[in-house]
């Protein structure tokens, strides 16, 4: 439950996701329903994190990407839609000079804050093109890791 103060709280229902593939160009669609449970008009921050899995590089553990501001009255439900596109799962690749996306599995979370993670949910990025972290060279341990977009 997200708490948005001690006399009004707010559910998160559902997390929705428009592929659990994403692939070159996609734009996925993190979709939520957040429900008013108390007794008086609440406001709440969604927020929609990015975690690699397995990053090649060192980097944040989680990614702040996208977030809406919500006012909602009691016992009233919305859903909430954040999009994500490429650069939101992009890191920069000194070697390559430019930001790219390694392929693997990525966690979409979904809370208030980064410390209060409700939701959360996986998606794979499948990338082939040229000039993506996919195509560079690699340690050893991230060939299975690509091996699983094929």
């Amino acid at each position: 439950m997200l708490e948005t103060d001690s006399s009004c709280g707010d559910t998160v229902d559902i997390l929705r996701l428009s592929s659990q593939n994403i692939k070159e160009g996609d734009l996925l669609t993190v979709s939520v329903d957040i429900r008013n449970v108390g007794k008086r008009t609440g406001k709440e921050v969604v927020q929609v994190y990015v975690s690699d899995i397995l990053a090649s590089i060192p980097k944040a553990v989680k990614e702040l990407k996208g977030f809406s501001k919500i006012e909602l009255a009691p016992g009233k439900t919305k859903s909430v839609e954040i999009e994500l596109k490429d650069s939101d799962f992009s890191h920069y690749v000194e070697h390559l000079g430019k930001f790219a996306v390694e392929s693997g599995e990525f966690q979409i979370l979904v809370g208030s804050s980064s410390r209060d993670i409700r939701l959360r949910e996986s998606v794979v990025c499948c990338r082939r093109r040229q000039g993506t972290l996919d195509n560079a060279p690699l340690a050893a341990d991230l060939v299975e890791r690509r091996s699983s977009c094929r």
